[in-house]
């Protein structure tokens, strides 16, 4: 079963937030963290996600395609649209792709998304408490541990990320 999230923290510690949350969740599980700027844009997203887990049971540690962010394997669509019908015909593109990319040992990921069976956190270690770099330090240390990191080709989340200003900082207050 997938356990979802969205998490936010006044105290900006969002690692500890997903630390409890996974503490939470039964062992056979998985959690789904989402960033609280994004949407999933079809409707089918948590049936697509079990099976992703289900094909490639090997991975422990998932994230996803989207249109803003600052590490380019995950970039998928303009940067610059924010008109929501274009967004979702192209996630329903990609819903007919279910590869994924092996990115164990490429750039670490951002989190805009990220898929963690449980027994992987239990293995790896917890999130880094703080707000930044929660992300990149869980891509390390599965890549430290030797589990495998997958992006997976056919899921896409739209992503606000600061309305497409690439040096607003607004979300860091």
């Amino acid at each position: 079963m997938i356990f979802y999230s969205q998490p936010y923290d006044i105290n900006k510690d969002i690692g500890s937030y997903y630390n409890k949350f996974m503490s939470l969740i039964p062992d056979n599980s998985t959690a789904c963290f989402t960033d609280g700027d994004t949407i999933f844009t079809t409707s089918d997203y948590g049936h697509r996600l079990q099976l992703y887990l289900d094909l490639y049971t090997e991975c422990g540690l998932f994230t996803c395609k989207t249109n803003r962010v600052k590490c380019a394997y995950q970039l998928a669509y303009n940067w610059n649209s924010e008109h929501m019908a274009n967004h979702r015909e192209f996630a329903q593109i990609l819903n007919k792709d279910f590869s994924i990319t092996n990115i164990t040992n490429a750039q670490l990921f951002s989190g805009v998304m990220i898929l963690i069976r449980k027994q992987t956190w239990k293995k790896i270690g917890p999130f880094k408490s703080g707000m930044l770099g929660v992300d990149n330090d869980i891509h390390l240390k599965a890549r430290n541990q030797r589990e495998l990191v997958y992006l997976m080709n056919g899921i896409y989340l739209y992503h606000w990320y600061r309305g497409g200003h690439t040096e607003s900082t607004d979300h860091l207050k």
